[in-house]
């Protein structure tokens, strides 16, 4: 009920050609991309339940901390996404 052998190399086609896409349209953008959609998901795991939901969740926190402070705080989550994406 799985994906088929075929299906899976499809996507794996796919993919590359997204990747070799990103990398085209700027130097190294398919691992800016990677990097701003894994900072995102640190500051989304911890922003929904310590702020959205102000419900406190402190396991998020050393993730979040990370992120934002990464490469001199390029990445605080208070910076216009295009900032972080240069980052």
């Amino acid at each position: 009920a799985g994906l088929s052998l075929e299906e899976i190399k499809e996507i794996q086609i796919l993919e590359q050609e997204s990747i070799a896409k990103l990398n085209q349209l700027e130097s190294n953008g398919h691992e800016k991309w990677q990097n701003y959609l894994h900072t995102c998901a640190a500051f989304l795991d911890c922003g929904l339940p310590n702020f959205i939901e102000e419900r406190l969740d402190v396991t998020t926190l050393p993730a979040f901390m990370v992120e934002a402070l990464k490469d001199g705080a390029k990445r605080w989550p208070l910076q216009p996404h295009s900032t972080m994406l240069d980052a």
